[in-house]
């Protein structure tokens, strides 16, 4: 039982990846909303937004100026460049190439990828990541005003306005307690 309960594990993985992507179609986060009012709940009112497909890392890098991600689903199950990726630790990057069988994500540990970001604790304060190239640890939150006060440990957020990630993915968390020197950049963990 201890050596054939391994042979299964692969087909286990690949079963609850697909009932995540399955579940995270279902929230309300993957649609988007046609009508400005609502008064009674109505299915079609929403149209599909996002949809999610599971797939596996062949390979990647982190130590680069422009960071890949190779995954082992393309054009055959609907991924297009563009797309945005997601895991569950959070944001992964974007399509950049798809074959019938593979894609290529350009990660968000790249140059001149900015992801629209906002703080969870505070709605209102809303930015750009940017990756600076030095640490693949950390990304630096640009365009805060100096008159916000943050916090070590407040988690930061997709802002979902441009339509590649859906409002609230967690993109990271506030490396240090932000300390007013003039800066318009964060340091995110």
């Amino acid at each position: 039982y201890n050596i054939s309960k391994h042979f299964t594990l692969e087909k286990s993985i690949d079963s609850l990846a697909k009932s995540n992507a399955q579940l995270l179609a279902h929230q309300t986060k993957s649609f988007y909303q046609l009508q400005d009012k609502i008064y009674y709940i109505n299915d079609s009112i929403y149209e599909q937004q996002y949809e999610y497909v599971p797939a596996t890392v062949i390979n990647s890098t982190t130590n680069k100026r422009n960071n890949y991600v190779t995954i082992n689903k393309g054009s055959n199950l609907g991924v297009e460049k563009g797309m945005g990726v997601i895991s569950d630790h959070g944001i992964v990057g974007f399509v950049v190439d798809v074959s019938t069988h593979y894609a290529i994500i350009k990660t968000i540990l790249s140059d001149k990828v900015n992801v629209g970001a906002k703080i969870k604790e505070q709605e209102e304060v809303r930015g750009q990541i940017k990756w600076d190239g030095s640490d693949s640890e950390v990304c630096q939150l640009h365009g805060i005003t100096s008159d916000i006060i943050v916090s070590g440990g407040e988690t930061i957020l997709t802002k979902g306005s441009n339509g590649v990630y859906p409002e609230g993915i967690i993109i990271g968390k506030i490396k240090n307690d932000f300390e007013n020197d003039g800066s318009l950049t964060l340091k995110l963990n």
